[in-house]
């Protein structure tokens, strides 16, 4: 694990880490912050490049358009906006339809971003302009994800999860429930579709869709707020409480088999991410702080990154560099692993 396990820097922020969000070249990290400000920090270096207030209230989500010099906010003041960096500068504001704007997700070409706002879904182009929306969720959408290689994207809320493809007026592929769902993700190879809910299970869907092809893994002790799929689709990473389930998902899927457990944390367990650069890596994070990396696939055991100040409230790697970034809920953002490759 020595390829990504030294702290490089540590930077103070002073308020409630929300969101990070790397530029398309890994050079600049963007973080939202709960009091409503945005930071850029320099990669290679740590310093705090620039720092403004984004919304009024809360900025509670952040996405930098992997194609462009573009960062996309939303905060609780039920706006988006769209930034240039260096000077930040606004250069597009919409209403998200909703009293807070929680989830944005561009398209992987960056030619479009998905928000998600209370129960409210628009697709909007990257010049701002509108391409469709819908506002038929159950409830407010909990998790909104692109699949990697698809135009598609999916949401969660309130018993139900729905799949969009981002051509206009298309009609969504709707997956029932009995729970409310509360985390999604895609498997890369695009075979699965899976969702944590609250009533502690995780819900897989074979695809493509057919009726009775369902399945689903019980008896987690709490709700499944986390999970994560290793690149090339042959794990599914969960956690519930303070453990973390590693699945199988090689041939029928992870369904009926007996998940690998990760069980070195002490608290409950906030974050959950796998690696780009080095997708074998798993990193978790904490209530308490602890950020620890895991290689499942070698030992069960995990060696510790780093200990910040409050719970770790976001997790991002680099795409461009062997590099983790962790923020917490007392304003600290860390950085792991070997940023020099990017001076």
């Amino acid at each position: 694990m020595s390829s990504v396990s030294f702290e490089t820097w540590r930077v103070k922020l002073h308020d409630f880490v929300t969101a990070l969000s790397f530029s398309n070249d890994g050079k600049i990290l963007a973080v939202s912050l709960g009091g409503g400000d945005l930071a850029l920090i320099h990669v290679p270096s740590g310093e705090v490049i620039e720092r403004i207030r984004a919304h009024t209230n809360g900025c509670i989500a952040i996405a930098w358009n992997p194609s462009r010099s573009c960062i996309a906010t939303g905060g609780q003041d039920g706006k988006v906006r769209f930034w240039t960096p260096f000077p930040l500068t606004q250069v597009f504001e919409e209403s998200g339809g909703s009293a807070w704007v929680d989830h944005l997700k561009w398209s992987r070409d960056g030619n479009e971003i998905a928000i998600g706002s209370g129960k409210h879904l628009i697709l909007l182009g990257a010049d701002g302009k509108l391409r469709w929306q819908f506002s038929d969720h159950e409830s407010s959408i909990t998790a909104l994800e692109w699949h990697a290689e698809r135009n598609e994207f999916a949401t969660a809320c309130y018993k139900s999860v729905r799949v969009f493809s981002n051509a206009e007026n298309s009609t969504p592929l709707h997956f029932p429930g009995t729970s409310s769902f509360v985390s999604l993700g895609w498997s890369p190879d695009a075979r699965f579709l899976c969702a944590g809910t609250q009533d502690a299970s995780v819900h897989l869907w074979q695809l493509p869709f057919q009726e009775g092809r369902e399945m689903e893994m019980q008896g987690f002790p709490m709700k499944v707020k986390h999970l994560d799929w290793k690149r090339d689709g042959s794990e599914l990473a969960t956690a519930s409480s303070n453990v973390i389930l590693v699945w199988d998902s090689t041939g029928p899927g992870p369904a009926g088999k007996k998940p690998l457990q990760l069980a070195m944390h002490s608290n409950i367990i906030t974050a959950l991410k796998y690696g780009l650069q080095d997708p074998n890596f798993l990193a978790s994070g904490d209530e308490a702080g602890l950020l620890l990396l895991w290689s499942p696939q070698s030992t069960t055991n995990a060696a510790t990154l780093a200990k910040l100040d409050g719970e770790i409230s976001a997790l991002e790697w680099s795409s461009r560099a062997r590099c983790l970034a962790a923020g917490s809920g007392e304003g600290e953002v860390s950085l792991i692993g070997k940023s020099e490759v990017l001076v």
